[in-house]
């Protein structure tokens, strides 16, 4: 049995042109020093995810990245990601 868990979400989502860029600032006005990045290979690999994470750390952020997304998440990508959420001690996860 599952036990009981709080779900807020944002109050603000930036979106549009630029919007990742934002990213940074955001997360650090939530009051998070580190965060966890949840992508795949290719969007990793191709730059996708750039401004984001140039966003974080010109934001200061400390910043893991789990990159074992392969297509449509499974139960697994979330136990991984998961493990290494825990292990990094990340306080944000994008």
């Amino acid at each position: 049995m599952m036990p009981l868990r709080a779900f807020r979400v944002p109050a603000t989502i930036q979106v549009g042109t630029g919007a990742s860029a934002l990213t940074g600032a955001e997360v650090k006005r939530l009051g998070a020093r580190s965060a966890l990045l949840i992508t795949d290979k290719f969007l990793l690999d191709s730059g996708t995810v750039t401004p984001v994470l140039e966003s974080l750390k010109q934001a200061g952020l400390r910043v893991e990245i789990y990159a074992g997304v392969d297509k449509e998440p499974t139960l697994a990508h979330v136990d991984e990601s998961l493990a290494l959420l825990k292990q990094s001690g990340c306080e944000a996860v994008i």
